[in-house]
């Protein structure tokens, strides 16, 4: 058996290097681990991992929902309990038993924000581009709904990742795996017209695409905070980065994108994460079931 100390470095290596967690992930799974450790300190004390059941695990996660924790974190805790005891199980030859079976917290199936086209459209318009900052948002906009990117994405975009000409842009997604994203013509436009001012303003000290009016990286919270701004002028609440990603997704399946090609684009691991998006489109569905089902079809309409 492993001391916890060495134990601990390893699974930190493990999740950056191996899992390729991002930062914020990796804080969050490492703090989910203490807090076990220190919740189970005394049976691993008495006889180690061997001691443990599965009923110690959900008495953790219960200590957590007691402490005001959401679903969303209690299932990410239960993800890296799951982890970390599969790592000692798999890494270093501990006998953790069932422990590794816990089940998720189940998570409420919430549909996501989406904008119609024409909605979009005005969104999109309404951005004035007589100034750097207006240019800036409007091609993060525009780049945004084009993409389909996560916000973390947009932040993390380089000007060597563009290819303007070639209407694409390489993307670092999650666990570091890269993907091809497609611009639009408007977005190309839009970050052509941008690039000139963001270049003079960050005078070759990084290479990040989107930067504030001082030449800095723009952070995910500026994204956030700038979105929900042009948002609101543009009469829209509650709108935020992933909305555009929402909405550019909704907006390929009405119009006849296969998932699988979403799924590409989006850059999910599972098809399941992208079969949500066939559930914000009701109205969609309908019209697809009453022309395709031979008992639903309007034939008074055929017949006209």
């Amino acid at each position: 058996m492993v001391g916890m100390e060495p134990a601990a470095d390893l699974f930190r290596d493990f999740l950056q290097h191996e899992r390729k967690l991002s930062p914020h992930s990796l804080r969050a799974y490492l703090q989910t681990v203490r807090l076990w450790e220190g919740f189970a300190a005394e049976k691993l004390a008495m006889g180690g991992y061997a001691a443990l059941k599965p009923a110690d695990v959900r008495a953790f996660l219960a200590s957590r929902c007691e402490n005001g924790q959401g679903r969303h974190t209690l299932a990410r805790a239960a993800a890296a309990l799951r982890c970390h005891f599969g790592f000692l199980e798999e890494r270093l030859g501990e006998a953790v038993g069932h422990l590794k079976e816990i089940e998720s917290a189940r998570l409420p199936k919430h549909l996501p924000r989406v904008l119609s086209v024409n909605e979009m459209e005005r969104l999109l318009d309404s951005i004035p581009t007589e100034d750097f900052i207006g240019l800036r948002d409007k091609a993060l906009l525009e780049y945004l709904y084009s993409t389909g990117c996560r916000v973390s994405e947009a932040a993390g975009l380089t000007v060597a990742d563009l290819d303007l000409e070639g209407g694409a842009a390489r993307v670092l997604g999650k666990r570091a795996k890269e993907r091809l994203v497609l611009l639009t013509p408007p977005a190309s436009a839009a970050l052509a017209r941008y690039l000139p001012f963001r270049n003079a303003l960050a005078q070759n000290r990084h290479e990040r695409v989107f930067v504030n009016h001082r030449g800095l990286a723009l952070t995910v919270r500026g994204m956030f905070k700038l979105t929900a701004a042009r948002a609101s002028a543009a009469g829209f609440g509650d709108v935020g980065p992933h909305t555009f990603r929402h909405s550019f997704a909704t907006h390929l399946i009405e119009n006849g994108a296969d998932l699988r090609s979403v799924q590409e684009l989006l850059g999910h691991a599972h098809l399941s994460t992208t079969q949500i998006y066939t559930r914000v489109t009701p109205a969609l569905m309908a019209e697809v079931y009453r022309r395709s089902h031979p008992r639903a079809r309007d034939t008074r309409a055929l017949a006209g």
